[in-house]
């Protein structure tokens, strides 16, 4: 927006989220209609590292959800959270959600860290 030839300044950045020994990943997506099936990821000992190996089938969309217990943080890993290539390679791209280009068994590895999805098959 620009008011008075000044282009108005974009807010600042949002803090990044620090994960505590209390937090929480869960995982939803499109195995089911509504997307309300919840799944919690297995915390790695000592590490803000999350888990699971799910069954998928072709164009499956998912996304991950960051918790404090059992409140939601509000903080969402989607597709732009997945970096390397090699996960990348098992995307039907999208711009959104994580969107599974083939049938098959996935681990999907959350970093909380570095706000990271990595995916293997």
């Amino acid at each position: 927006v620009v008011r008075n030839s000044d282009p108005k300044v974009a807010a600042a950045a949002q803090e990044k989220y620090t994960f505590t020994d209390n937090s929480k990943v869960k995982v939803k997506g499109s195995w089911v209609a509504d997307w309300s099936d919840l799944k919690e990821l297995t915390k790695e000992s000592g590490k803000h590292v999350y888990t699971i190996s799910m069954d998928l089938k072709a164009d499956t969309e998912l996304c991950f959800m960051v918790f404090e217990g059992d409140k939601d943080t509000s903080l969402v890993l989607k597709e732009e959270n997945v970096k390397d290539d090699a996960s990348k390679a098992f995307l039907n791209m999208n711009g959104k959600n994580i969107k599974i280009k083939a049938d098959g068994t996935y681990k999907f590895t959350v970093d909380g860290d570095a706000m990271t999805v990595t995916i293997t098959k």
